[in-house]
């Protein structure tokens, strides 16, 4: 990891009786600074299970846990420093041979930090053909019993299948 970051304190016009109360060890104007490390081990640890719940004709529902061991190092971002176990629904539906939408729901249980228990939800698609799968979602989550923050996602993916037994991916998130 690189990290370099610079700081500047604009002074007021208005400001006559504390013209220099912001000062940084270089000098009252601007501080710079950067840090380098890095780290190499095993990270936390996801152990997941899927079921696919008997089927109806109307929509596909399964039912999944991930379950997040903190064996990873968090203070050099090798893991979180959170146990956590997250149930969820899965809810989906093949439109055509190409198009399946699909809504995910659960709740987070963080069992080291119990604030950062978080309901969370997703819908999105999948399009694929023969060799493409187009994947798009929006993600959200809301911590009820922290500060209440919500977190709105999207995440864009593509998977190419190459040949019979080699698959490419690519995948991306942003916060909105």
């Amino acid at each position: 990891m690189d990290v370099r970051s610079m700081a500047s304190v604009e002074q007021s016009e208005e400001n006559t009786l504390f013209d220099q109360i912001h000062t940084f060890n270089k000098g009252p104007e601007s501080a710079q600074d950067e840090a380098k490390g890095n780290a190499t081990g095993i990270g936390d640890i996801v152990l997941r299970a899927k079921y696919h719940l008997p089927g109806n004709n109307l929509v596909d529902i399964g039912f999944a846990t991930l379950a997040q061991l903190s064996t990873g190092d968090n203070k050099d971002f090798l893991g979180t420093g959170d146990n956590t176990i997250y149930p969820f629904f899965i809810f989906s539906r093949s439109i055509s041979d190409r198009l399946t939408p699909h809504a995910n729901i659960g709740y987070e249980f963080n069992l080291t930090r119990s604030k950062l228990s978080a309901i969370e939800y997703a819908i999105g698609f999948d399009y694929s053909t023969n060799k493409y799968t187009i994947a798009g979602e929006f993600l959200a989550s809301n911590e009820l019993d922290g500060d209440g923050d919500d977190i709105l996602e999207t995440a864009w993916g593509i998977k190419w299948n190459h040949a019979r037994q080699y698959l490419v991916a690519f995948n991306t998130q942003f916060a909105l």
